[in-house]
């Protein structure tokens, strides 16, 4: 929840959300904005598969470099450290700024998973309307959305959840709607070639 006075701008990281002085990464008001501009289907991208298929495309590649810079964590916790600590008894202010920065960051991966699962939700309605670049992309959000293994996240594999959401988009209930599901040939035949092999 925002505070009073507060608007969703304010929520991102405090410096532009950049890491490691990297210029070109947008704002979080910018990333904001891209996102709520990209989210909303038109009439135009239901009709149109080109039209939506370029907007799914350049969410997905906006949440990847979300994911690669750090600033949506999909899984574990978006803090460094504890957003518990408090404010010593000495009055130490930098703990306090440490947990407001936590804070804001927390706020902001909330926003950002928030905003991931509507691209997912709208990407599993174009799989199930048999959309093949949806298919496409997809499974390029899934190879784009690793989750990292081990304490010292060396280790990476495919996101199980997403694995998921994508396996349920491209199956449908049979014709007698009984526990068979069923998945178009052309479709099945997309999905081994650009993402199992």
């Amino acid at each position: 929840p925002l505070l009073a006075g507060q608007t969703m701008t304010a929520i991102g990281p405090a410096s532009s959300s950049t890491k490691g002085g990297d210029d070109d990464a947008p704002t979080a008001s910018e990333t904001a904005s891209k996102l709520k501009k990209l989210l909303k289907r038109s009439r135009q991208h239901v009709r149109n598969e080109r039209d939506d298929a370029a907007r799914l495309d350049e969410l997905r590649r906006l949440f990847a470099g979300l994911i690669a810079r750090g600033e949506l964590i999909l899984h574990g916790s978006a803090t460094s450290g504890s957003s518990a600590a408090s404010v010593d008894e000495g009055g130490d202010s930098s703990s306090s700024d440490n947990v407001n920065k936590n804070d804001v960051k927390a706020r902001w991966n909330a926003f950002l998973k928030g905003r991931h699962d509507e691209f997912l939700s709208q990407l599993g309605e174009s799989v199930r309307a048999g959309r093949k670049s949806a298919l496409r992309t997809f499974c390029g959000a899934v190879a784009s959305s690793p989750r990292s293994i081990g304490s010292g996240g060396g280790g990476r594999m495919i996101d199980e959840r997403l694995l998921y959401k994508l396996v349920d988009a491209l199956t449908t209930p049979g014709d007698d709607h009984s526990s068979i599901l069923t998945t178009e040939e052309g479709m099945l035949g997309l999905f081994d070639s650009e993402f199992v092999k």
